[in-house]
């Protein structure tokens, strides 16, 4: 199922913008150079807010892979996560506390499995209700 959804709050559209001006690695492209103040405008506003955002990699040798050590080296990679906090009007979020969260993976089946390959826990989420 495809979902399309138009934006047309100024606002919005501007969030949205600005995201992509956070995260992207050194170009941004506009398809309209009629908006090139607004574009100027909008990189002003967040330029001294932008960090270098890098993906984190860990090489992690306690892994275990159908039971057993890897052979070699098994890498692990996380994207970076969003730093604009976001304000859309067409989304409603209240962001919770750590101590709110209640943990629930999204495929128990695969939460299982991991589980069971995970006597020490590390693998887990540390806030997994017990």
């Amino acid at each position: 199922m495809e979902i399309v959804l138009d934006v047309y709050h100024r606002a919005d559209v501007s969030q949205l913008n600005a995201l992509q001006i956070h995260h992207a690695m050194s170009t941004i492209y506009f398809a309209d150079s009629t908006e090139a103040s607004y574009v100027h405008d909008l990189w002003t506003t967040h330029r001294p807010r932008l960090e270098n955002l890098q993906s984190i990699y860990t090489n992690k040798s306690e892994f275990l892979i159908d039971g057993k050590p890897p052979e070699g080296d098994l890498m692990h990679m996380f994207e970076p996560q969003v730093n604009h906090p976001l304000s859309l009007s067409f989304v409603d979020c209240q962001p919770i506390t750590e101590h709110e969260y209640d943990y629930r993976p999204r495929n128990k089946a695969i939460h299982d499995e991991i589980k069971s390959h995970d006597p020490v826990g590390d693998l887990i989420d540390s806030r997994e209700s017990a």
